[in-house]
This record gives structure tokens, sequence and C-alpha cells, in this order.
């Protein structure tokens, strides 16, 4: 898990739907979380996300397959499903 501004953002597997990363926006009053989209791992056993310098795009590292997916953080906080690994 790794949080950028007011969003927490986990890779995990979701149980029988296979590895997606996950964007949250927070709450500021009450800390409560909305899941802002998910977006396939574009690869085998994700384990590790983080952001560039910019805060522009998100970097997700996938153990078993041995890639990593590169995502535009969009306007909205949400990650573009654009598929470049």
């Amino acid at each position: 898990m790794v949080v950028h501004l007011a969003e927490i953002c986990v890779c995990r597997e979701r149980s029988g739907q296979g590895e997606h990363g996950e964007c949250f926006a927070v709450d500021a009053k009450n800390g409560k979380l909305t899941l802002l989209n998910q977006i396939p791992a574009l690869g085998e056993d994700p384990c590790y996300l983080s952001f560039d310098k910019t805060g522009k795009y998100v970097l997700v590292a996938n153990y078993s397959s041995g890639t990593i997916a590169v995502f535009p953080v969009l306007a909205d906080g949400r990650w573009e499903n654009t598929r470049r690994s």
C-alpha cells in the first residue's frame, strides 16, 4: 500500500478476479475510503507500487512475471488503464 496526496493505492489479489491495482479516495472528514477504480496489474503476483516523482504515473511491479506496468494518474485521481508494460 502507498499513500499519495488524498489517495490510498493498493495492489492485491481479488478473490477469483485476478491481480489488480486499486485506488481509493480518502474522505478528509472521517477517513472513509471510496474505491475510485481498479485496473489489472498486467502481470502475476503484484508486490510493489510507487508513484514517479511528478505524481503523474503509478508503477506496479509484478513478482512472478518479472514485469512492471506503468499507468497515468488522471486529474480525478483514477488510474488510466493504458495496458503499457
